[in-house]
């Protein structure tokens, strides 16, 4: 077996003990009820006494498993030990349908009918978080930690960068329409066919985001309003922004940004000042929203 398929191999298992321990994760969240409490070793000691002492073990088996395989890069596991953590896994769900029959009637926790793609975008979900998690840490360094609040201004900035694209798009065709209106020597057909276009799809776009998503206390009705709908798309991006982390962050730039002007200025004592708001404020952010790298 050559490299790229031992590659292929690692990935494949690496998704799967992903998968299976979110489907055990989930599993626990619907007997505790609660949405609150993350991670299979906290949901375990939540339910307490209603576990046997083996299904206990077996769980923490799995997250530890989990933990290791989604935050190690030299994770590695034989085929038996893989066999023997999907072992683990069917008999921890069927353990606990038997424990909690009266929750689990309805649904068939063995179900292990997964696709790829699922596995793939489970993967790559933890990759990120491992790399926003690694990221955070600049948050903690003075001057460096501008680079983790660039990063949360891009990314509350960008998170649905979609509603800026139709935005953007709506804009084009409108610039495009008047361009081909008034040309120097004639009407130019071909800009105005394209605006139509570009507007068109943004017109549809729009009118589906408005009856899928729609804005509370506003009828989804008037999103059918061609033009008009594109106040949709920033009145949506607004309602849906993490304003506090995106506050905090553009502050922290701001300040970095004004330590710069008085530098410049020759204002030093200020400047340390703006510096430091700049580091508090970059050390804050990565406090409270800097993925951890173990469950809890």
């Amino acid at each position: 077996m050559n490299q790229t398929e031992n590659q292929e191999q690692r990935a494949a298992m690496l998704g799967e003990i992903i998968l299976s321990s979110r489907k055990v994760e989930s599993f626990l969240h619907k007997l505790c009820g609660s949405t609150e409490v993350t991670g299979i070793h906290a949901l375990t000691e939540l339910l307490g006494s209603k576990l046997p002492d083996e299904l206990k073990r077996k769980l923490h088996y799995i997250a530890t498993v989990r933990n290791h395989a989604a935050h190690e890069d030299t994770f590695e596991i034989s085929a038996e030990d893989f066999a023997g953590y999907k072992r683990t896994v069917e008999e921890t769900l069927n353990g606990l349908q038997a424990v909690f029959p009266e929750k689990t009637s309805a649904e068939n926790p063995t179900d292990n009918s997964k696709n790829h793609t699922a596995a793939d975008l489970a993967v790559e979900r933890e990759l990120f978080k491992r790399i926003s998690g690694r990221l955070s840490l600049l948050g903690y360094l003075p001057a460096v930690g501008n680079v983790y609040t660039a990063y949360l201004l891009l990314y509350t900035t960008l998170k649905q960068g979609y509603l800026l694209l139709l935005t953007m798009v709506y804009a084009c065709s409108a610039v495009l329409a008047v361009k081909g209106c008034t040309a120097a020597d004639r009407v130019d057909r071909g800009l105005i066919y394209v605006a139509a276009a570009a507007f068109l799809i943004a017109y549809i776009c729009t009118v589906i985001l408005c009856f899928k998503q729609p804005l509370k206390h506003i009828s989804r009705g008037w999103g059918l309003l061609p033009g008009f709908n594109i106040i949709y798309l920033p009145v949506r991006w607004l309602c849906d922004l993490e304003w506090i982390k995106f506050t905090v962050a553009l502050f922290g730039l701001a300040a970095i940004a004004g330590a710069g002007f008085l530098m410049y200025k020759q204002l030093y004592i200020y400047a340390a000042y703006a510096a430091a708001v700049s580091w508090v404020l970059s050390a804050t952010a990565a406090f409270i929203w800097g993925n951890k790298c173990e469950e809890e």
